[in-house]
C-alpha cells in the first residue's frame, strides 16, 4: 500500500511540474487562506487559549468591587476586605493584594519615572515566581517599621544594572529613599492585569508593602488590586458565591459598606486581561475562515478545468482496467500535494505576519509575548491541510473518476463539461462571492463607526499640542506652597516660548487611564447613600482648557486666588444631573461625607466645561470634577503650540532641568499621538478585517474569470459558429457578461441576508452605526458588482476576437 500511494503522489508531482502555471496559482491561493488562519490562530491560541505562566494559573481570580450604580466598578479593594476574605474563606487557598505607585528612581544625575509595585510577602510565590537572582521579600520584612527592600524585574535589571549580578545586595534610591536590593525576578514574570487596573501596573521595582492596619483609611478608599487562588476541585461559581457572603456579612459590619451596596465579583484572571481581546480576534478568526473557503472553492474550481483536460488520459486509464479506487487515489494525490505545499507557504506567510502583528498589535493586544507556532499551531495547520484537501479536491476526484471511458474517449475535447459539473462550478462563484459580500460588509461597518469615532467631538482639541510628565523629586519641594510656585514659573517659561499658545497642568492627562473617583451628592437621597454616585476627578492649573481647547459653557475658569480653596468646575453632565434646568455656578456640591464639618463638606461650582472624553473617544464616561491644583508631585503638562508642538521639546527639557534640576521628563509626545494610541484596537482590527475583506473580494474575481475563461475556451466552436451565422461581436459579448453577472446577481441574493445575519454578531463594536447600515450594504452591493463585472468583461472580450473560419476548422 505504501508503494502505491507513493507512486500516486510521484506520479502526482511529475504531473503538476509539467503544468506549473496551474500548480502555482492553485499553491499560492491556499497560501493565502491558509497562511491568513494560521497567524490568527496562532493569536488566538497565544492570547486566549494559553494559560498564565502563573502557578495554577486556572485557579486565580482578580476581585472586584462595585460600589453602587454610577460609582465605582473596579479590581479594586480595601486591604482590610481582602484580610477578611482570607480569614473568612474557606473555598480559597490563598490570597494576594497590591498597589501601585510612580516613583523616581536614581538622583540628579540620572532620575528615570518607574513602575513600581507595593507588594506583601507572599506575593511572589502567589504566582509562583521564585527570583531568578536572591530571594523574595521576606514576612519580617514587611511588618511597619522595617526598612524597606526592593526586588527588580528581569528588565530593569538588564537595562539599568546591565544585568550584573552584583546588583543583589546593592543599593538604589527610589523616592529619594535608599533601599536594599534583594533579588531579580525571572524574565517570564510580567503582571498581567485588566485594562481597568488603577494603581498597579506591570511594575519593574517591586517594594514590600509594610502595612499597618491601623492606620488605614476608610474602607471605601479602595487603593489596592486583590487576588485570589481556588482550592483544588473548587469552582469560581462556588467561589463567587462564597465571596458574596461575605459581602454580606461586611455590609452589616462597615457603614461605608451598607451605603455603597458593596458588590463584590470574583473573575478568572485570564478571562478578566483578554476581554477587550477576544470578540475582535474571535471576529476575525471567522473573517479568516471565510478566506479560506472561498481560496478552496477557488482551487476546486481549478481542478475540476483540470479534470476535463485529463479526462482522456484517465479514461485510457480506465479501459485498460485501472479501477475507480486507483483513477480516485491518482486524482486525490495532487489536491494532496498542492495541499501540502500551500500549508508549507501559509506557515511561511504565518510566520512574517506574526513579526508584523507584534509590532502593530504591541499596545492593543495582550499577551503577544505568548503568540508563537509550536506544536498546537503546526497541529491546526494538519488539520486545515486535511480538511482543505477534502473541501476542494473531493467532488473533483469523484467526478473525474466517474467518467464513461467510452463517452470521454469519444467526446470533442472542447465540449462543455456537463450540466452537472456546470452547476457544481457555478455553485462554486455564487459562494465565492457570497461569502465575500459578508466580508465586506463587515469591513464597511467597522469603516463607518472608525469614521464615526473620529469625527466625534472628544470635547477638547488635539492639534498642535504637546503633552508630558513631570515627577518632582523628593525632598527639593516638600511643601504644597513650593510646588505651586514651581507650576506657576514652569507654566510662566513655557508661555514665554516661541509659537507657545497656552500652558497649563493637571494631575492626570485625558486618554491615559482611570484617575481618583470623587464621590458626591446634591440631595438628600444621594447624601444619605453616598458614595452611590462619583465623577472623576482632576486638579488642574488656570488655563487648562484653553491649553487644551476644551469650552467653558457657563461661568468661569479658575485663578490663582482659588488655589486650596473649596471651588470646582465641573462638566455639562454633571450640572445637567445636580441641578437640572438651572444654571450650576454658585450651587454648592457635597463632595465628602455628611460627617465631615460643614466647611470642607461642600464645593462651589464657579464654572462649567464641555464633557471632554478623557477616558475614551468612543463614548462619554463618568461625569468630572476639576479642582484646583494643591501643588502636585506628579503633575502633566499641556501646551498649545501655533504650529508644530514637537519643535519645542528641547527646550522644554532645558526649562525643567534649570528650574526643577533631578525631575525626569517621561511620555514626551503630542497629544494627537495620544488619541492615535487610544484607538488602536479598533485601528488594527479594521486593518486586519479590510485586508481580509479584499483578498476576499480579489480571489472570488479571480474565480468568476476563471469560470467565464474555461466557458469561452470550452465554447469557442460555438461561439465561432455563432458569428460565422451573423451574431455580432457585441452580442457575443454580452452574451458571455450575462452569464457572469446572473452567478453575481445571485450571489448578492445569497450574501446580502447572510451579512445581516452575520452583522449583528458586530453591534458590539460599531459605534453610531447600525449593523444594517443601508449605505453600506449598498456601497458593498456596487464594488463588488463592478469589480465582478470587470473578471467578466475580460474573457468577454476574448470571445469577440475569435475568428469564426479558424474556430470552425477547430476539432
Amino acid at each position: 500500500m505504501f508503494e502505491t500511494i507513493w507512486g500516486d503522489l510521484s506520479f502526482a508531482a511529475r504531473a503538476l511540474r509539467r503544468r506549473p502555471g496551474f500548480a502555482f496559482v492553485a499553491v499560492a491561493t491556499l497560501a493565502v487562506g491558509m497562511g491568513a488562519n494560521t497567524a490568527i490562530f496562532s493569536v488566538v491560541d497565544g492570547v486566549l487559549l494559553r494559560p498564565l505562566t502563573y502557578r495554577d494559573s486556572d485557579r486565580i481570580g482578580i476581585l472586584w468591587h462595585e460600589l453602587g450604580r454610577g460609582a465605582q466598578n473596579l479590581p479594586a479593594l480595601h486591604p482590610l476586605d481582602l484580610r477578611d476574605y482570607r480569614e473568612r474563606s474557606t473555598l480559597f487557598e490563598d490570597f494576594t493584594m497590591a498597589t501601585g505607585r510612580e516613583w523616581i528612581l536614581g538622583g540628579q544625575d540620572d532620575p528615570e519615572l518607574v513602575d513600581v509595585g507595593i507588594v506583601e510577602a507572599g506575593f511572589f510565590d502567589f504566582f509562583g515566581a521564585e527570583p531568578q537572582l536572591g530571594r523574595a521579600i521576606t514576612p519580617d520584612e514587611d511588618t511597619p517599621g522595617t526598612p524597606p527592600v526592593a526586588v527588580l524585574s528581569h528588565r530593569l535589571w538588564a537595562r539599568r544594572f546591565g544585568s550584573d549580578p552584583a546588583a543583589v545586595g546593592s543599593t538604589v534610591e527610589l523616592a529619594g529613599t535608599r533601599m536594599q536590593v534583594v533579588g531579580v525576578l525571572p524574565e517570564w514574570f510580567h503582571l498581567q492585569l485588566p485594562s481597568e487596573a488603577f494603581l498597579l501596573r506591570d511594575a519593574e521595582v517591586f517594594v514590600s508593602l509594610r502595612l499597618d492596619p491601623a492606620r488605614q483609611p476608610p474602607r471605601n478608599y479602595t487603593t489596592f488590586t486583590g487576588f485570589g487562588r481556588l482550592r483544588p476541585g473548587a469552582t469560581f461559581a462556588q467561589g463567587q458565591a462564597e465571596l458574596e457572603r461575605i459581602a454580606a456579612q461586611l455590609k452589616t459590619e462597615h457603614p461605608e459598606h451598607a451605603a455603597s451596596g458593596l458588590e463584590v465579583r470574583v473573575v478568572p484572571l485570564l478571562t478578566d486581561v483578554v476581554k477587550g481581546a477576544e470578540r475582535d480576534l474571535l471576529l476575525l478568526l471567522g473573517a479568516v475562515g471565510f478566506v479560506l473557503l472561498i481560496a478552496c472553492a477557488n482551487v476546486a474550481n481549478l481542478m475540476l478545468v483540470r479534470g476535463r483536460t485529463r479526462a482522456r488520459e484517465l479514461s485510457i486509464r480506465a479501459a485498460l482496467g485501472a479501477g475507480r479506487a486507483g483513477l480516485l487515489r491518482l486524482t486525490l494525490a495532487e489536491s494532496v500535494l498542492i495541499s501540502l505545499a500551500g500549508a508549507v507557504g501559509g506557515l511561511v506567510l504565518a510566520s512574517a505576519s506574526l513579526e508584523v502583528l507584534a509590532v502593530l498589535g504591541r499596545a492593543s493586544v495582550p499577551r503577544l509575548d505568548a503568540v508563537r507556532i509550536d506544536g498546537t499551531v503546526l497541529a491546526f495547520v494538519g488539520t486545515l491541510c486535511a480538511a482543505s484537501t477534502v473541501v476542494f479536491g473531493l467532488v473533483p476526484a469523484l467526478r473525474a473518476s466517474r467518467r464513461d471511458p467510452a463517452d470521454a474517449l469519444g467526446a470533442d475535447r472542447r465540449a462543455g463539461g456537463g450540466r452537472g459539473e456546470g452547476r457544481f462550478r457555478d455553485a462554486l462563484v455564487v459562494f465565492e462571492v457570497a461569502a465575500s459580500v459578508v466580508l465586506l460588509v463587515g469591513t464597511g461597518l467597522m469603516v463607518r463607526s472608525f469614521a464615526a469615532i473620529g469625527s466625534a467631538d472628544p470635547g477638547f482639541s488635539t492639534e498642535n499640542a504637546l503633552t508630558f510628565r513631570l515627577a518632582l523629586p523628593p525632598g527639593a519641594f516638600a511643601d504644597a506652597g513650593s510646588r505651586r510656585a514651581l507650576e506657576q514659573r514652569l507654566i510662566e517659561e513655557f508661555e514665554g516660548l516661541p509659537g507657545v499658545v497656552h500652558a497649563a497642568a493637571v494631575s492626570q492627562l485625558p486618554l491615559t487611564g482611570s484617575g481618583p473617583l470623587q464621590p458626591y451628592a446634591y440631595d438628600e437621597e444621594t447624601a444619605s447613600s453616598w458614595e452611590s454616585i462619583t465623577a472623576d476627578r482632576r486638579w488642574i492649573t488656570p488655563g487648562f482648557f484653553e491649553a487644551m481647547g476644551a469650552r467653558l459653557v457657563d461661568g468661569r475658569d479658575f485663578t490663582s486666588t482659588d488655589a486650596g480653596g473649596p471651588n470646582i468646575i465641573v462638566d455639562d453632565r454633571l450640572a445637567e444631573r445636580a441641578f437640572p434646568g438651572e444654571s450650576a455656578v454658585g450651587q454648592r456640591l457635597q463632595v465628602n461625607p455628611s460627617d465631615t464639618p460643614e466647611e470642607t463638606r461642600y464645593a462651589t461650582v464657579v464654572g462649567v466645561v464641555e464633557h471632554l472624553r478623557v477616558h475614551d473617544l468612543r463614548a462619554p464616561y463618568l461625569t468630572q470634577i476639576y479642582s484646583p491644583s494643591p501643588g502636585l508631585s506628579q503633575l502633566s503638562v499641556v501646551i498649545r503650540a501655533s504650529d508644530a508642538p514637537e519643535a519645542l521639546a528641547p527646550a522644554v527639557r532645558d526649562i525643567v532641568r534649570r528650574l526643577a534640576a533631578g525631575a525626569p521628563v517621561e511620555d514626551l509626545r503630542t497629544l494627537d499621538d495620544l488619541a492615535h494610541a487610544s484607538l488602536a484596537p479598533e485601528r488594527l482590527a479594521l486593518a486586519l478585517l479590510s485586508l481580509f475583506g479584499l483578498t476576499a473580494l480579489l480571489l472570488a474575481c479571480v474565480g468568476i474569470y476563471g469560470v467565464l475563461s474555461h466557458i469561452v475556451a470550452l465554447r469557442t466552436r460555438e461561439i465561432g459558429v455563432r458569428l460565422a451565422l451573423g451574431q455580432s461581436p457585441r452580442g457575443a459579448q454580452s452574451e458571455v457578461v450575462g452569464t457572469g453577472m446572473r452567478l453575481v446577481l445571485l450571489a448578492l441574493g445569497v450574501g446580502v441576508p447572510s451579512a445581516l445575519g452575520l452583522s449583528r454578531l458586530l453591534s458590539s463594536s460599531l459605534h453610531d452605526v447600525r449593523p444594517w447600515d443601508l449605505p453600506t450594504y449598498l456601497a458593498a452591493c456596487l464594488v463588488l458588482g463592478a469589480v465582478a463585472g470587470l473578471a467578466c468583461w475580460i474573457p468577454a472580450r476574448r470571445a469577440t476576437t475569435i475568428d469564426p473560419s479558424e474556430a470552425l476548422r477547430s476539432q
